[in-house]
């Protein structure tokens, strides 16, 4: 009897052991329990029992409240007493989609679940706080990636613009997926001071330093724009894991891809939020367009170096306004003041901007089309633009000064002009000649026939060269202006008035690449035509002038192609001296 009860009770305990030997145990934590919004955590799974080939984690739940951007696998066999253990372990890199306290819920690996955990997720300007077994060595230690901006005026006024530094300050070598992203901009406007710049220290840290303008829209205290960068960075370290709770291992066979290969941790960081005080509109500018600018300067300049006036004649006049520190967005309207005498048509200005020194600056373009209505001499008057200086505080004005004019009547100047015309032509054949070299008479040679028969055959083949290619230069110049009659004929048809000065101007510049054809007199003067002179007077009284007439249409294109046959007759050779007065 004793003997049946030591056997069952040895059984019993060998069954217990067994059940030891193959129990299953599951174990889940995290590389830390607080983070700021924006870095990532690891959680690490741990699984320990007979079959580990077939169980992966259940991660569907986590996804609720994480991005998941990793997920690697480690394999560990170990013998004990000449029995065989595995492990396996899984390291998931998650990245919390909000703040606040998160709970990671339990999750299932085969037929066991972890415990909860849960993770405190700080706003992005809020430092984590050391744990205190750590503090005395990490007490002034920064993160290994944190971003900055830095402003340049502390107390800007409104529209000013305010250089801002975006620096990162990097110690793990990460790349940016995309360029840094402003929140709460609506109150500025943001421009691109140009690439940015990268700067290496000697702890192993860059900065990487972006350049940006900030136009403040609002006076007031105001939020300064949140800047968030996002990327990633490569991670070759192996996190400890937590204590085993089967004993000493004697450790035979282990996988770890994260430290193998590396794995692409992402990483979101952010400004810190801030505010800054901006001074409202200046005295002395209530009832004025408000331009705060580093600098500012106005020209103008008319499309002929001297040009000559005449009643009823258009003459262009080009101004330009550019401005220092100063977005597109800002630039002013270009008032100018009526004048009895003559008659204005201002086009619509064309603003760009570029970055110069340092500073936003932008350019105003504007034409300006001034038809006198009767001869004498008219002042123009001066064009002022205020504009608030940023560096001395004050009130400055660009300045066109005013400008006295000569108008003559209409046709005063024909026969001067053409007697100057007659004067130019035999003075430029007088000097011509007078600067001929003389030809030397040519001396007796030896071989005379033989070098002439040289020159001879080198001169025929010339000429029949020369009547191979010339028709297909021609035919090229003649598709050409064909083109540009066909554009002349169709705005005639539409009466687009407007299309028809651009098409002309066009066609001047083709035909007569060598001369300067800012506006339709100067096409007039190079083709010497009464007729089709009436005819531009016309088209110009038309579009500056409200006036209603009706265009030979058949003469206007009868002119131009006998100038274009002119002009693709003339030989292609150049003249031996160029004219004197040109």
């Amino acid at each position: 009897m004793k003997m049946l009860a030591r056997c069952l009770l040895l059984w019993i305990g060998s069954l217990l052991m067994t059940s030891v030997c193959f129990a299953e145990t599951l174990e889940a934590f995290l590389d830390k329990t607080e983070v700021a919004y924006g870095e990532p955590i690891e959680l690490k799974i741990v699984y320990d029992g007979t079959d580990v080939s077939s169980v992966r984690p259940d991660l569907d739940d986590l996804r609720r409240d994480f991005s998941i951007y990793s997920s690697s696998s480690s394999v560990q066999t170990s013998i004990i007493n000449g029995k065989s253990e595995t492990r396996k372990s899984w390291s998931i890199g998650l990245m919390p989609r909000k703040e606040g306290k998160i709970i990671i819920p339990e999750i299932s690996v085969g037929n066991n679940k972890t415990s909860a955990l849960e993770i405190n997720v700080l706003s992005p300007d809020s430092s984590v706080e050391i744990e205190p077994e750590k503090q005395t060595n990490q007490a002034q230690s920064t993160p290994d990636v944190y971003v900055e901006l830095t402003l340049d005026q502390p107390k800007p006024y409104v529209q000013q613009e305010v250089n801002a530094v975006l620096t990162i300050h990097d110690k793990k070598g990460i790349q940016l997926s995309r360029e840094p992203l402003f929140f709460g901009d609506d109150q500025w406007i943001i421009r691109s001071l140009g690439q940015p710049a990268v700067d290496y220290k000697n702890n192993n840290e860059r900065e990487i330093k972006f350049y940006y303008a900030l136009f403040p829209q609002k006076s007031g205290v105001i939020r300064i724009p949140e800047v968030q960068i996002d990327g990633y960075y490569e991670s070759f370290t192996q996190n400890s894991t937590k204590p085993s709770t089967i004993g000493d291992l004697f450790r035979l066979f282990e996988i770890d891809i994260d430290h193998m290969f590396g794995v692409q941790k992402p990483i979101s960081v952010r400004t810190k939020s801030e505010k800054v005080e901006v001074q409202p509109i200046a005295s002395g500018f209530e009832n004025l367009w408000w331009l705060p600018a580093k600098n500012a300067a106005m020209a103008a300049k008319w499309d002929m170096m001297k040009p000559e006036f005449k009643v009823g004649q258009a003459v262009s006049r080009e101004i330009t306004f550019v401005a220092q520190g100063v977005d597109e967005a800002q630039m002013p309207e270009i008032s100018l003041n009526s004048i009895s005498e003559v008659k204005l048509y201002p086009e619509k200005p064309q603003i760009s901007s570029f970055v110069d020194d340092g500073f936003v600056s932008s350019k105003l373009v504007m034409r300006v089309v001034y038809i006198p209505q009767k001869s004498g001499e008219i002042m123009i008057p001066a064009i002022e633009i205020p504009w608030f200086n940023t560096e001395t505080q004050q009130m400055e004005k660009a300045v066109v000064p005013a400008q006295k004019i000569t108008v003559k009547p209409d046709g005063s100047s024909l026969a001067d002009d053409k007697q100057i015309s007659a004067q130019i032509k035999e003075t430029d054949s007088f000097d011509t000649a007078m600067k001929m070299p003389k030809k030397e008479p040519a001396r007796p040679q030896n071989n005379l026939w033989l070098w002439l028969g040289i020159v001879g055959a080198f001169l025929a083949g010339m000429m029949i060269s020369f009547c191979i290619m010339r028709p297909k230069v021609n035919r090229a110049l003649t598709s050409k202006h064909e083109n540009a009659l066909k554009q002349i004929r169709q705005a005639l048809e539409r009466q687009d008035y407007r299309a028809l000065r651009d098409s002309l101007l066009a066609f001047a510049k083709q035909t007569f690449p060598q001369e300067k054809v800012v506006h339709i007199q100067d096409l007039c003067a190079l083709l010497h035509n009464e007729e089709f002179s009436a005819q531009m007077n016309l088209l110009n009284g038309i579009l500056y002038a409200d006036q209603t007439a009706q265009l030979d249409a058949d003469l206007i294109l009868s002119v131009l192609k006998n100038a274009a046959k002119r002009k693709n007759d003339q030989p292609s050779e150049k003249e031996p001296l160029p004219k004197l007065y040109k």
